[in-house]
């Protein structure tokens, strides 16, 4: 039975990390993720993207150059700005931006994509439109969280 958790202890991340090379051991077909060693070799040919918003900043601070974003579509500015400041060696300032906009991001990704960006879209900005089935609109909870957090922003 395969059970879904958060990696929240080294040993979490480790057992994730190690999880493929154990479900595919005896896939011929199976071809492993790039190791660090080969991303050393290849390092001016490949660039790395965080795909996680809550994880951009550390992922710049160790060589990503850039995101692939769903909160970039509310605060792109200052997502754009939180590299900047990485990038210029201002971890302290690149810090603070983060932690300013982590309550949002974290209630961005409460409830299914793209529902919480359309939400918050439409609030504040101009009507998108509602998911497409099988998405569906956020709960009037998480809605009501959204619009305080993002007002709180005030930007």
């Amino acid at each position: 039975m395969i059970v879904v958790k958060k990696a929240k202890t080294s040993k979490d991340f480790k057992d994730f990390v190690n999880f493929p090379f154990d479900l595919y051991k005896n896939s011929k077909y199976w071809v492993p993720p790039i190791s660090k060693e080969e991303l050393n070799r290849y390092k001016d040919d490949v660039y790395i993207y965080s795909g996680d918003d809550a994880l951009t900043k550390d992922f710049i601070k160790h060589g990503a150059v850039g995101v692939v974003s769903v909160a970039s579509h509310l605060i792109g500015t200052q997502i754009k700005n939180m590299i900047n400041l990485i990038q210029a060696g201002d971890d302290s300032k690149a810090e603070d931006v983060h932690d300013f906009l982590l309550p949002l991001i974290s209630l961005i990704f409460e409830e299914p994509s793209p529902g919480p960006v359309k939400h918050l879209l439409t609030t504040t900005w101009e009507d998108v439109g509602k998911p497409l089935l099988p998405m569906t609109e956020v709960s009037e909870d998480l809605a009501k969280k959204l619009n305080e957090t993002y007002s709180k922003l005030n930007i």
